[in-house]
Formats: C-alpha cells, structure tokens, sequence
C-alpha cells in the first residue's frame, strides 16, 4: 500500500514509452486537488509536445504522432486543491528507454 500526503502532486521523473506495459505513459498524481487546470509537457527547445486538463490522462511519449527522443523534457501543471488553493508545480521528466 502506498499512502500520499497532500494536496499537492506527485510526479515521477522518468519514464520509459517503449510500448512494454510498464510506465508507458507519464501523468501526475493528483492527491487533495479538486481540479487540474493544465499539465503540460515541453521539450527541450521549449516547444509545447503535450497539454491536457483531464483527470489522470498523461503523455504517452509522441508529438504529432512521432515517438520523442530519449532525454529530459519539463513539465508544469496548475490546479485548485480542496481548499481552494491554487498549486502550481514544474520539474522535468526523463524519457528513457
């Protein structure tokens, strides 16, 4: 069993889409947040490759339906928590393979 504390989010730092079922895709954890204005994922050349709102729906690795490179890509993501809260977080992700 693995307990949370919040709100806040929780976010891995690496993850490997290489199609083996195993941390494929890469999604924040939302615990205490109430709602999750946007989660977005950047490349290295600050270009936007990923951008959702949706409850736990994470980048699978692609661009306009290519497969990214292995290296760190940055992420951020704004939300409310359950106390009206605003939370915003960046950090960077590493695909690898």
């Amino acid at each position: 069993i693995q307990v949370y504390d919040g709100p806040c989010y929780y976010v891995p730092n690496a993850f490997s889409p290489n199609g083996d079922g195993l941390n494929d895709i890469f999604r924040v954890i939302p615990v205490g947040i109430y709602r999750t204005d946007w989660f977005r994922v950047f490349n290295r050349y600050g270009q936007l490759v990923f951008e959702t709102n949706q409850w736990l729906k994470g980048w699978d690795g692609s661009f306009m339906g290519k497969k990214q490179p292995v290296g760190n890509y940055v992420w951020m993501v704004k939300g409310v928590d359950r106390n009206g809260k605003l939370v915003e977080m960046k950090g960077t992700v590493m695909i690898v393979q």
